[in-house]
């Protein structure tokens, strides 16, 4: 956990504005982050990873909490499609691994399903296996 103490306290004595960062994963935390601590405002790491939502949930002042399946695999198949046109295929599918096990965690996929994204060999081949997890 971030020790907002310490933003706390740089806030208070200094006269610019100060972000506090960790532990943002909703739009209350933040709201409760900003609150302890008189930052100006949150930075949003590791939880824009699980969920990029998350932002617009935070700039909103609202939790709509997880988007459902498809909405999460939709989004996640626009990135890669975006990551494939700026590093390539092959680069693109390795970092797709990467980031794919936070997107779809407790979405109930079955593990087969999740081998076979992980195993494949590029962009197009995420993208099939992703269409696969919504097709039925």
């Amino acid at each position: 956990r971030a020790d907002h103490a310490v933003t706390a306290a740089v806030a208070a004595s200094v006269g610019v504005p100060v972000l506090a960062s960790g532990d943002v994963d909703s739009a209350a935390s933040a709201a409760a982050i900003v609150a302890a601590t008189g930052a100006s405002a949150v930075m949003i790491a590791r939880g824009a990873e699980r969920g990029p939502w998350l932002l617009a949930d935070v700039l909103a002042g609202t939790d709509q909490g997880r988007r459902p399946p498809i909405e999460v695999v939709t989004e996640l198949r626009a990135l890669v499609s975006l990551a494939a046109a700026d590093m390539g295929a092959h680069r693109a599918a390795r970092w797709s691994r990467k980031i794919a096990g936070r997107y779809l965690r407790g979405l109930g996929f079955a593990q087969e399903d999740l081998d076979r994204l992980r195993a494949a060999p590029d962009a197009a081949a995420v993208d099939a296996a992703l269409a696969a997890l919504i097709a039925g």
